[in-house]
């Protein structure tokens, strides 16, 4: 796999077994009237990155215009203020409440979704990886997207 057009995350390494959302917005242009039912998400490329956990917040669930979440939060998310490095607001907050897993979750055709991924090092600031693979199907066919995002945990130096 080729990492051109992909976004390469840096995120400061909290220690071994802490997660750290990776992800962002996800729409798919189906020309099916069906509904898309995501199966399972994978991590590849690089090394030392597993993904721990995976939901999705539906797009009717956004302000207009917002991401809700990105790359870089702890997950589970903490509020601002309590926490320093990877805290989130209010309204992140708020969209972490209604998320629901990424296994079994149905997308309308055209619907758009925040993807958020939880990704834990394995060995230590350095470990990356390159890309996400998003399985789901439409009836019986079954598909994998590749959203083009990845993750490279960085050192206590390499952060604020």
């Amino acid at each position: 796999m080729s990492n051109e057009g992909r976004a390469l995350y840096g995120m400061c390494y909290a220690g071994l077994g802490t997660s750290s959302s990776l992800g962002g917005l996800i729409g798919w242009n189906s020309s099916t009237q069906e509904a898309i039912v995501l199966d399972s998400v994978a991590i590849g490329g690089g090394a030392g990155v597993e993904a721990k956990e995976s939901y999705i917040v539906l797009s009717r669930d956004l302000d207009a215009g917002g991401l809700g979440f990105g790359s870089g939060f702890r997950l589970p998310p903490v509020l601002e203020g309590n926490d320093a490095g990877g805290s989130v607001d209010k309204y992140q907050m708020e969209l972490w409440e209604r998320r629901v897993p990424l296994n079994g979750a149905e997308i309308a055709p055209s619907e758009s979704f925040n993807l958020i991924v939880g990704v834990v090092p394995v060995t230590g600031a350095g470990d990356s990886s390159e890309w996400l693979e998003v399985r789901y199907h439409i009836g019986s066919r079954r598909y994998a997207s590749y959203p083009g995002i990845g993750a490279e945990f960085l050192g206590p130096d390499e952060c604020d």
